[in-house]
């Protein structure tokens, strides 16, 4: 016993003791540059992606929730997307989104990429996706739905605007 209140008692002041500065202090990272040629310093290194503008861009939104966008970037990008509400006002109420995307790649090759995305999952295809994942998706989206069987939702106990105890009303 007296041991175990030994050993409790050494990981208390372990714990309670102050940290040193030192240790706590977060040391910038080194950076590294290759030295100078000819006495002319290096320029520093630019570590953020460029910026690039936006060349065309358009929203349209409606009040059910659906939405068409698009945007053409300088460096050739393109993003198109359109979503319109499909069962509007039902339990079942989803957005049913259609888009496309394109961008050039480091080697200059353009990268297209077209998709669907509903209550039934994302399907998409693109000269960079590969077969196999498209297929896979689209089999997967027209998979039959499982029916869920639900108890019936129970009516709400506010009736013309006003609260009224349910258990008066048997």
């Amino acid at each position: 016993m007296f041991r175990y209140i030994c050993l409790t008692s050494l990981l208390a002041f372990a714990y309670a003791a102050p940290i040193d500065q030192q240790m706590a202090t977060i040391e910038p990272a080194m950076e590294l540059r290759a030295p100078p040629v000819d006495n002319v310093p290096a320029a520093p290194v630019e570590m953020r992606a460029p910026v690039v503008g936006i060349m065309e861009a358009g929203l349209k939104q409606s009040t059910d929730g659906a939405y068409n966008f698009y945007y053409r970037g300088e460096d050739g990008s393109f993003r198109q997307e359109s979503a319109v509400v499909v069962h509007p006002g039902s339990k079942n109420q989803h957005l049913k989104i259609t888009g496309s995307y394109s961008y050039f790649d480091a080697n200059g090759k353009e990268v297209v990429v077209l998709y669907k995305a509903d209550d039934r999952g994302f399907v998409p295809h693109g000269n960079n996706i590969m077969p196999q994942i498209s297929a896979a998706a689209k089999q997967n989206s027209q998979l039959p739905r499982m029916v869920e069987e639900h108890e019936p939702m129970p009516q709400s106990p506010v009736v013309g605007g006003v609260w009224s105890d349910m258990t008066q009303m048997q």
